[in-house]
């Protein structure tokens, strides 16, 4: 989620070109309004589905309770870069000064609520904002980049643990308003979060850089995978985390486990995305309304 972030923070300055309105319009269409779509969706399946086994059907608030659920439940990166996207946006309309625009909107989320985790993402997505900013600087050394973050990203991992998962040790206020009491519990853990997402994620961007320009196979078929991010990462949420997740997988080595089932099942949902995308967007309606397309692919 990191590198997610970092990759939508570098793409952002584009969006300055927008009135603030047409990218409030833009971002809604792109980002939420597939949240709204399927979550219609998959409470109108159980709607009916219960309809037609019970032969009865829910009280009509019943389905309402069950949109709402579901649009508060899922696909939360999506509403966190919507998010990022407008206050980011205000920030630099407001300051002028992309530093100053940075901290206080990260002094914002850090003091009032951050309902999509903003307060944990809107960091790495100014570190994208910056890096596209000041990449005519530091592109030419990419190359000699490519080992240091490496070393180091191995370094941070070997102190990893699974508590400090933004699950399990949740970013709360800093800075209690009301109170104007200070509550710094875990603050290591967010630093470290920080730091190791922020490194590794310019690994990867710094060794994907280096292998397209430097590579003498064309990977323009690859590249073109970026344009279904979007699509992927949605239509893999409900594959597995309300289909493969509740499945009860055999025990295996750890070892296993992670770069041999892990690896095969990434690449299967991937494929599996990519034709349900390819059979979406067909239909122009369907593509901009579930995947947030405009056009048709």
């Amino acid at each position: 989620m990191p590198l997610f972030m970092i990759l939508s923070g570098y793409f952002f300055s584009s969006s300055l070109n927008l009135s603030f309105l047409l990218l409030l319009k833009n971002k809604f269409h792109q980002l939420i309004l597939p949240i709204i779509s399927w979550s219609l969706l998959i409470a109108s399946f159980f709607y009916i589905g219960h309809w037609i086994i019970a032969h009865e059907a829910h009280p009509i608030q019943h389905f309402f309770n069950n949109v709402e659920k579901n649009f508060i439940e899922s696909l939360w990166f999506l509403k966190s870069l919507f998010s990022c996207y407008i206050v980011s946006y205000i920030g630099i309309k407001t300051f002028r000064k992309d530093w100053i625009a940075c901290m206080l909107t990260i002094l914002y989320f850090l003091i009032f609520p951050s309902p999509f985790m903003e307060r944990f993402m809107l960091p790495f997505f100014w570190v994208g904002i910056f890096l596209k900013k000041y990449n005519f600087r530091i592109e030419k050394y990419y190359l000699f980049l490519i080992l240091p973050t490496l070393i180091l990203f191995i370094i941070l991992l070997n102190f990893w643990k699974g508590d400090y998962s933004i699950y399990r040790s949740y970013l709360n206020e800093f800075i209690y308003y009301k109170k104007i009491s200070f509550y710094f519990h875990d603050l290591e853990i967010a630093i470290y979060r920080f730091f190791i997402g922020t490194i590794g994620s310019l690994f990867f961007i710094f060794i994907f850089h280096y292998i397209y320009d430097k590579s003498p196979i064309n990977l323009s078929g690859i590249s073109k995978l970026g344009q279904h991010t979007l699509g992927i990462y949605i239509l893999q949420y409900y594959i597995l985390e309300h289909g493969i997740s509740r499945w009860k997988l055999p025990s295996m080595n750890i070892l296993f486990y992670n770069f041999i089932a892990t690896p095969i099942l990434a690449i299967l949902v991937i494929f599996i995305c990519l034709l349900c995308i390819r059979l979406l967007t067909r239909s122009k309606n369907i593509n901009a309304i579930f995947l947030g397309n405009r056009s048709k692919i």
